[in-house]
């Protein structure tokens, strides 16, 4: 009777080890591409934006969708490009809440683009803890918008709030935006997760930000133009991507908060090239 041959100890422990260095490799060629993918997703994401956003100017007279600040919770007779209070810590639902990106009531974009999922960039992983009940606790869900537009485009003013800065021309048709800056500007951005608020991306003009560029893709952000292109910039300080938030206070529940909107960042190459992108001086 012939013995049952086996593996030995030895063979095993090889085969192992060749597949722990085959998995070494593998994986971050497998990260990579992963990393690819949700870039050219949210590419396209933007592109549909910055059509839409074309194609409703093309269908109003001329006139550019509207941005500015909105209430929690939507307000219909205030519609813009789309809606939504982002800041967590005041109202988190409006960060998970559909209808106020795909409802006509709120958004001017939502005859054009009917799925919320245009909105999200896949590589947004970022939640927002939702408040529960004592019969039902809340959960963790993600953001359901990572993009905000240029907010010296389409503004309607709010008394009593920070608006764009005096110093910049403001654009309210295409017509009026083409023959002023004869190149493109952007408008749209990807934002920092936990800087997003209200629809709109703004800076100042003095050396900070009003919101963070995003940041989602190894240090870059991506962004559609008015021509309808869209490009990624790779970010070089370490402001630009959160690393260091000067104005960064905590809140009552003792998480960072980060909707001061001053973030300070003299000297920032970023800063400078994002102003240079998204206006004129008047």
């Amino acid at each position: 009777m012939q013995k049952k041959q086996a593996f030995a100890l030895v063979e095993l422990l090889t085969v192992v080890a060749v597949m722990l260095v085959l998995t070494s490799l593998l994986l971050p060629v497998l990260s990579k591409a992963k990393e690819q993918a949700w870039r050219a997703s949210c590419t396209s994401n933007q592109r549909q934006l910055a059509l839409t956003w074309l194609l409703y100017a093309d269908d109003h007279d001329d006139q550019l969708a509207q941005n500015g600040y909105t209430f929690g919770g939507g307000e219909p007779r205030r519609r813009m490009w789309v809606q939504g209070y982002y800041n967590h810590a005041v109202y988190p639902s409006d960060s998970t809440n559909v209808s106020l990106l795909t409802d006509a009531r709120f958004s001017q974009f939502a005859p054009y683009l009917p799925s919320a999922k245009v909105y999200h960039c896949p590589a947004n992983r970022h939640t927002v803890q939702l408040r529960g009940s004592k019969s039902q606790p809340g959960c963790r869900v993600e953001k359901i918008r990572s993009y905000s537009m240029n907010w010296f485009l389409g503004w309607i003013d709010e008394p009593g709030t920070r608006n764009p800065p005096p110093g910049y021309r403001q654009f309210h048709k295409l017509s009026e935006l083409q023959s002023t800056i004869p190149g493109q500007v952007i408008v749209f951005t990807d934002v920092n997760p936990e800087s997003i608020c209200w629809p709109f991306f703004g800076i100042e003009a003095k050396a900070s930000f009003f919101m963070l560029p995003g940041s989602y893709h190894n240090r870059r952000g991506i962004m559609a133009w008015s021509d309808g292109h869209v490009e990624t910039k790779r970010w070089t300080d370490d402001r630009t991507t959160g690393a260091i938030i000067d104005d960064k206070v905590e809140s009552a529940s003792g998480a960072a908060y980060w909707h001061m909107h001053e973030h300070a960042s003299p000297g920032n190459a970023d800063l400078r090239w994002i102003k240079a992108q998204v206006s004129v001086v008047r």
